[in-house]
């Protein structure tokens, strides 16, 4: 909080940029109390975000959210005086298509939304083809922020506002021009090369010493041109910077009366992203999955070189929720959630041992074995080379017997098709394709009471712990 009072940020500008983004959403009433309080020296902010997936994207989205808004009420308690508010920065300026297009409302449900373009994804008007996509599964209580003519952008802020408003998270877009004013300063500074490179460099060199390989590759420029209908990174060459796809050409004279005239169309890439955040925001802690935090740490120096504060690093929690049917299953199954962290295979087998006595399968088996060995044995003193050849048929036999014994599992599986059906049904829901289930669900499959949903989530949520939880849920 020292450090953070002493680097001070535009406050002003900042609340009337959030003003701005945040005025057309329905019961804003906490997030434009959390907006106005900003204007004060003693609020403070702890930040998460993510790219804007599909109807949110997985599950791990949400957990970062809750993360967040946990850690600020956690901060704000053990502080008298000061006020935190939870803040998610919408990676709107991503431009990877394919990881944001889709979503999975259970492992056999993927709905891609099949339009094509450039640029940044949070700047792309939806389609005809949206509505098309989402069909009768999606809840329209969600569908209803997916319409056609609307920015991609604004469909997620108004998701995340319906699903976390009541909480108070405050959503920034950074594709802002005047956001970007208040950042040209360290832009310029990376346009003429005296950004993010060379401390990257050292601080990779450090890590690499330490047995930490770098996350995130750094560019000579770390930020994009947009302004051409795409996403184009710069390029640094004899003196010079271009933009080879937008026809650009600037010599280092050039670079500050260009960024000057056009900040809308500077992009921050994945390495200068954290700086630009932490240059607008009064932030005190950084919520992210294990990657960011190594990519964060990469940074350690550019923050020093570019005299901005670096952040706490908290990692997010991590959670499997757990529907009552599940619960039911896994209990009449009697076993526990922690069992099915093991491998099909493994798991199977312990099960089944519970109706089936394999070992004396296995014994004879070992027989079969200690034949081949004592064969093979005498057959070395009487001729090596069929001492080789029984060696060889050992080895068939042996894949025989595997063989044979995984035909017997399954026979023996098939004698108790109920329980080992909802065994394989629970493992798929809890590991859909083989995936932890944050990492490809969406929280649509969970629902339609999201309210519900997200409180017992944030009710198992405890930023100090940010291992698996099993949540089950009522």
């Amino acid at each position: 909080m020292k450090e953070r009072s002493a680097h001070g940020v535009d406050r002003e500008l900042l609340v009337s940029a959030l003003k701005r983004q945040n005025h057309f959403l329905p019961d804003r009433d906490r997030v434009w109390s959390n907006i106005e309080s900003l204007s004060q020296n003693h609020v403070f902010t702890v930040t998460t975000g993510h790219q804007l997936g599909l109807l949110g994207g997985p599950l791990y989205t949400v957990y970062k959210i809750a993360t967040t808004i946990r850690l600020a009420e956690k901060i704000q308690a053990s502080c008298p005086g000061i006020k935190v508010v939870p803040v998610f920065w919408m990676a709107s300026e991503d431009h990877d298509l394919a990881e944001a297009n889709h979503c999975f409302l259970d492992a056999d449900s993927k709905y891609v939304y099949p339009a094509k373009f450039l640029g940044p994804v949070g700047r792309h008007v939806f389609q005809k083809e949206i509505e098309q996509t989402l069909g009768v599964k999606v809840p329209d209580s969600i569908r209803q922020f997916y319409l056609e003519g609307r920015t991609w952008a604004e469909a997620h802020r108004r998701l995340l506002h319906h699903l976390f408003g009541h909480h108070g998270l405050v959503l920034v877009d950074p594709d802002d021009e005047s956001l970007k004013s208040a950042f040209l300063p360290w832009m310029i500074r990376e346009l003429e090369g005296n950004g993010l490179a060379g401390p990257v460099e050292e601080t990779n060199s450090i890590l690499l010493t330490q047995g930490y390989n770098p996350v995130a590759q750094h560019r000579a420029v770390n930020l994009f041109f947009m302004g051409h209908g795409g996403r184009s990174g710069f390029v640094a060459k004899d003196g010079r910077i271009s933009v080879p796809d937008a026809g650009i050409d600037l010599s280092m004279a050039e670079v500050g009366d260009f960024a000057k005239i056009n900040p809308t169309h500077l992009s921050p890439n994945v390495l200068m992203r954290p700086l630009f955040q932490e240059a607008v925001l009064p932030n005190l802690a950084y919520v992210g999955g294990w990657a960011e935090i190594g990519y964060w740490m990469q940074l350690k120096t550019a923050f020093e070189h570019a005299k901005l504060p670096f952040p706490l690093l908290v990692p997010r929690m991590h959670g499997t929720l757990l529907t009552p049917d599940t619960q039911e299953g896994i209990q009449s199954l009697g076993l526990s959630p922690e069992d099915f962290k093991k491998p099909l295979g493994q798991l199977q087998d312990e099960f089944l041992r519970r109706f089936w006595d394999e070992k004396p399968v296995l014994d004879a088996m070992e027989g079969v074995r200690d034949s081949y060995a004592r064969l093979a044995g005498l057959l070395q003193d009487l001729d090596p080379t069929l001492a080789v050849s029984a060696q060889s048929e050992s080895a068939k036999a042996e894949g025989h017997l595997e063989n044979l014994l995984k035909k017997l599992k399954k026979s023996m599986r098939n004698r108790h098709p109920k329980q080992f059906t909802l065994l394989l049904r629970i493992k798929g829901l809890l590991f859909p394709e083989r995936e932890i289930q944050e990492r490809l669900l969406n929280i649509t499959a969970f629902g339609p009471d999201y309210a519900s949903l997200i409180d017992q989530i944030l009710a198992h949520c405890d930023p100090e712990k940010p291992m698996n939880q099993w949540i089950p849920l009522s």
